[in-house]
């Protein structure tokens, strides 16, 4: 990511506006045919991307504009506050091309030219406005696996938040990002914070081992978002390789000697930013 020279009053602008985005709802499901079976996951369009966070964006004096980069081997979000400050950042696009019938490579056609573009417009701005706006697909994109986008989920704002939009949050508790704090209580149980609600019935606790599925999937996310940027990734690399303060582990060496397979996740999406072989 890259900024003007001062981003104080963009800084102050872009945390008020953060805090009137409508929740994102999730409205577009994908069937994913893998090869152990076959599942579901959703993610945000970007018409629900958009409508969530440019009323709030717009009423604290920033807007956002996109732009295919000079080599056209990337896309370019900005954002731009009305001081003349600003933050961008570049998004990768990897197009192959696709493969006729007669065995032979053709160059992407328009539709897929167009598709890539929506994907990193996607990405961009989700990553420039730290917002969440897919579920995991659990590396069945890099695995080859077949995957199939069914129609749209009807986007209904409602009124109560900035955009409109209602409260598209799921029902349950919200995860802790804390790992370490898992691990301490052997569990994490959302009913010893909140109380349990008269005729509900309890939540499930949250696991060990879901809440460091949970810390690799966000890892895998912001990895995702830095498309093939080899500089952002090896810096990602190095923050996560720390120990923090009062730590015997950083949080890398943790994952890989407590989820193996959850550090394999995270070193391949790595190795795809870093564009190395994976």
């Amino acid at each position: 990511m890259q900024t003007s020279a001062e981003i104080d009053k963009l800084t102050e602008a872009l945390a008020k506006a953060q805090k009137a985005f409508a929740p994102i709802p999730k409205d577009r499901e994908v069937t994913v045919h893998a090869k152990s079976g076959t599942y579901k996951f959703k993610y945000a369009t970007l018409d629900a991307i958009l409508s969530a966070t440019k009323p709030a964006l717009s009423e604290n004096g920033l807007v956002l504009t996109q732009g295919i980069t000079e080599d056209g081997n990337g896309l370019q979000t900005n954002l731009m506050h009305a001081s003349g400050q600003w933050i961008m950042n570049i998004t990768g696009m990897i197009i192959s091309g696709r493969r006729g019938a007669d065995g032979q490579t053709y160059p992407p056609s328009n539709q897929e030219l167009g598709s890539a573009q929506s994907y990193a417009r996607r990405y961009g701005i989700s990553a420039l406005l730290c917002i969440t706006a897919d579920e995991d697909d659990d590396g069945n994109i890099a695995d080859g696996n077949e995957i199939k986008t069914s129609e749209r989920v009807p986007y209904k704002p409602q009124p109560g938040s900035a955009g409109g939009g209602g409260d598209f949050r799921p029902p349950g508790p919200r995860r802790s990002n804390w790992v370490e704090d898992a691990e301490r209580d052997g569990i994490v149980d959302h009913n010893r914070k909140k109380g349990e609600l008269p005729g509900k019935p309890k939540p499930a606790p949250v696991t060990v081992a879901e809440m460091v599925r949970d810390w690799a999937d966000k890892a895998i996310d912001q990895l995702k978002f830095m498309g093939v940027n080899k500089a952002l990734a090896a810096d990602w690399w190095r923050e996560q390789s720390k120990v923090p303060e009062g730590k015997k582990q950083s949080p890398l060496e943790f994952l890989e000697e407590r989820a193996p397979k959850q550090y394999e996740r995270v070193l391949h999406q790595y190795n795809v930013a870093a564009g190395l072989p994976s």
